[in-house]
């Protein structure tokens, strides 16, 4: 089941533009499920076959629609351009376009859809709720905030809106908006007997407290320093909440990206692994032409097993300035998306630049798999 941002968009399908009625040229079956071969397949000759524009628009969507629900990005986002081409205007397909955009990392692009759908619907909360998404993974915190804010007063009976406003204050510096929020959201489970809802909300408090805690007296540059995290058994009292002021107090898109590296190490440490993977995309966001911070990015994706999101990164690294890490990191991510040719390449490249353990690993794993023993000693 998709979980990004788009998840509730079936409803948008009479919104604006050719599809907003159901056009009497297509079979109102067709697309319509994708159960078994023959169902795709007759989907794909509907798409082929049928001449009236809104009934292609219609069809492609859908099928776009499925391909995103399985992670097939690239082939939905062949529908959708083909669908906006007959529809430049169409509210369904630049949502679904939006949507696969971000999920691809091309979250500029996702923006530009999302400029065009708040122009043409201003009161939709959805549309903030979307390009709130595609700016923060932009660095653009300010920007994600206040199109939060904007969802919320379009829907202000969101009460998930307003815990996910939670982070996007945080991440903006309003710390005071953000307790606001957590306390709105414990008083909305209070009433309504929601537990999950109330634990939530007890982790919002907690990460605000987390957060806004700084060590009394000291610069922040001291304070969030890796040092400080080397040979301790436990992560310093406060030192999540002293590498947030650095943050927050940097100028320079690197150093706000530095003080978010360091963060990221402490909130591995803290079994945080979760939040240490965004801190790091902020980093490669606000510092996008520093090769580290791509690596960095990959290396944590791998641990996340989001090998489909490292392999981007490793890619964009090299683009930068290739290095036997990167290119171990490729193969590796490669490797477990099942891409052997490619990763076998790519370990071999790194190797050739310095012996490591990853790539050797990469390596070793594929001559195994081919039944080469020899080899993977």
């Amino acid at each position: 089941m998709r979980t990004g941002m788009l998840a509730g968009a079936l409803w948008l399908m009479g919104a604006a533009g050719l599809a907003d009625a159901e056009p009497q040229s297509a079979a109102p079956e067709a697309c319509a499920s994708f159960d078994t071969p023959a169902a795709a397949e007759a989907c794909d000759r509907a798409i082929a076959s049928v001449m009236d524009p809104r009934a292609k628009v219609r069809l492609l969507w859908r099928r776009a629609y499925y391909y995103n629900e399985h992670e097939r990005y690239e082939e939905a986002l062949d529908d959708l351009n083909a669908a906006i081409a007959l529809a430049p205007g169409d509210a369904s397909s630049l949502h679904e376009r939006a949507y696969t955009l971000n999920a691809l990392g091309r979250y500029r692009e996702g923006e530009i859809d999302l400029d065009m759908l708040a122009r043409a619907e201003p009161d939709n909360p959805t549309v903030y709720q979307e390009r709130a998404f595609a700016r923060f993974h932009q660095g653009n915190l300010q920007g994600a905030y206040e199109d939060r804010r904007r969802q919320i007063e379009l829907r202000p009976d969101d009460i998930q809106a307003v815990l996910a406003r939670v982070d996007d204050a945080l991440w903006a510096g309003q710390f005071d908006a953000a307790r606001q929020d957590a306390e709105t959201v414990a008083s909305a489970a209070a009433r309504a007997g929601d537990q999950q809802l109330a634990r939530d909300a007890e982790a919002a408090r907690a990460r605000v407290a987390l957060w806004s805690e700084t060590s009394p007296g000291g610069a922040p540059g001291d304070a969030c320093a890796m040092q400080r995290l080397s040979g301790a058994a436990a992560v310093p009292a406060h030192f999540i909440g002293d590498c947030t002021a650095l943050f927050m107090a940097a100028g320079a898109g690197n150093a706000k990206a530095d003080a978010l590296t360091v963060r990221s190490v402490a909130l591995q440490l803290s079994d945080d692994e979760d939040s240490a993977v965004v801190d790091l995309q902020i980093a490669a966001a606000l510092d996008p032409d520093n090769q580290a911070r791509h690596v960095n990015l990959g290396m944590a994706f791998i641990r996340a097993r989001h090998s489909w999101a490292a392999r981007n990164e490793f890619r964009r690294a090299i683009e930068l300035q290739p290095s036997w890490l990167a290119y171990a990191g490729l193969g590796a991510a490669e490797a477990n998306l099942g891409e052997r040719d490619e990763a076998e390449r790519h370990a071999r490249q790194s190797v050739q630049m310095q012996p490591n353990e990853l790539a050797f690993t990469v390596l070793g794993d594929i001559a195994f798999d081919r039944g080469d023993v020899d080899g993977a000693k």
